[in-house]
């Protein structure tokens, strides 16, 4: 929906010529570099969560901070469901 404003303003900048929305792809490519570094930064700064019980009620940011991840004894249940 981002891309589709962005190639709107860009036609509605050059008086409604539809030609000018090839025009949009520098700024296309712009917004889609953002994103990959968005996801690049948050796959490295999103803490691990294998082995984790994720219905624990601890927040994650403060089991990251603790060290590395808590594994789960084996024998409880995490969880998970199964149908």
């Amino acid at each position: 929906m981002i891309g589709a404003g962005i190639i709107a303003l860009v036609v509605a900048s050059h008086d409604g010529d539809a030609s000018a929305g090839v025009g949009a792809r520098l700024p296309i490519a712009c917004y889609l570099a953002l994103l990959t570094l968005i996801t690049l930064y948050t796959t490295f700064k999103t803490p691990e969560t294998l082995n984790r019980d994720l219905d624990e009620p601890c927040d994650a940011w403060e089991m990251a901070s603790a060290g590395a991840a808590m594994p789960v004894p084996s024998g409880t249940s995490t969880g998970t469901r199964t149908a």
